[in-house]
């Protein structure tokens, strides 16, 4: 009955329609406390032990497990979350710069934290739709289960065209409108299901060339059970050509900064950069004080 109840209310947005994405309801609804920090650090320790089987499944499920996509480019992933695809990409897929971007650190810090020395992954919070890298940086930016949390959904399309290189590839993987939604626990106020042929017009409308999606059955890694698969794929290619001899270290438009959280960076730009550090702080104390000897707390 839950689920049927949430089912309903996720639609709902979609057919009365939402407002703009707002970072106060993400942060709201992605709020930290010390169990959830300590439970994170834990997962975010499975997560990197399972990242190849998890990884791959998401590489496949977004149809980019192919070498030549990924040895020796610049891949950006957006709402990178706790990295499991952008981890895989780094670890081994061969590209030459990785970086994680999110909107909240409460989801990408333990991941940040893991990668801080490595130099594999680079973890940065910044807003999807007005990142603070350069025009043409990746030639792969990849996103998972994250379209359907921004709206306007061109403001956020428009921007991957822009840091993509030309020939540049942006491939993501959705919940399908109808059933994908059944399989989520619980969602924010800022997500509501979008249809396969709209991300397709809104990309074309962005100036992506060769758009296309398929449905995708991501246990089973199969098309074959089409429209009642609980996602789809989608992909998109920059028009025009860089290459790949030629490709260059990332460069931004604006200033990063570290955050109190090690690994972690920010763009000091960022329109929701007090709430990013005010949580990140909160983070960071939680951590301190699962730390300290009982007796001292």
């Amino acid at each position: 009955m839950n689920k049927l109840r949430q089912w309903f209310g996720y639609m709902k947005r979609t057919v009365a329609g939402r407002s703009p994405w707002q970072a106060e309801r993400e942060f709201a609804y992605y709020s930290a406390n010390q169990r959830l920090v300590v439970e994170h650090r834990l997962t975010q320790d499975f997560m990197e032990r399972d990242f190849y089987s998890s990884g791959l499944r998401i590489l496949k499920s977004l149809g980019i497990l192919d070498a030549r996509a990924i040895r020796g480019a610049r891949v950006l992933e957006v709402g990178a979350g706790e990295c499991q695809l952008a981890n895989a990409i780094a670890c081994l897929g061969g590209a030459s710069e990785v970086w994680a971007e999110d909107a909240i650190p409460k989801q990408i810090w333990a991941a940040a934290e893991r990668h801080a020395t490595d130099g594999r992954l680079r973890c940065l919070i910044a807003d999807a739709c007005d990142m603070p890298f350069a025009d043409g940086q990746f030639d792969l930016v990849v996103g998972n289960l994250i379209l359907h949390h921004i709206h306007p959904l061109e403001s956020a399309l428009a921007e991957v065209f822009r840091v993509l290189a030309p020939g540049g590839l942006f491939a993501a993987f959705e919940p399908n409108p109808l059933f994908g939604p059944l399989v989520h626990q619980q969602t924010s106020e800022n997500e509501a299901p979008v249809s396969p042929s709209s991300v397709m017009r809104a990309a074309a409308r962005t100036g992506f060339e060769g758009v296309g999606y398929e449905y995708w059955w991501s246990r089973l890694e199969t098309t074959k059970m089409g429209w009642i698969s609980p996602g789809y794929r989608f992909h998109g290619r920059k028009p025009g050509d860089t290459p790949r001899e030629k490709v260059l270290p990332v460069t931004f438009r604006r200033q990063i900064v570290p955050m109190c959280l090690r690994g972690l960076q920010i763009d000091a730009d960022c329109k929701f950069f007090e709430l990013a550090t005010s949580q990140a702080a909160e983070i960071q104390a939680f951590l301190e004080e699962a730390s300290m000897p009982r007796e001292e707390r």
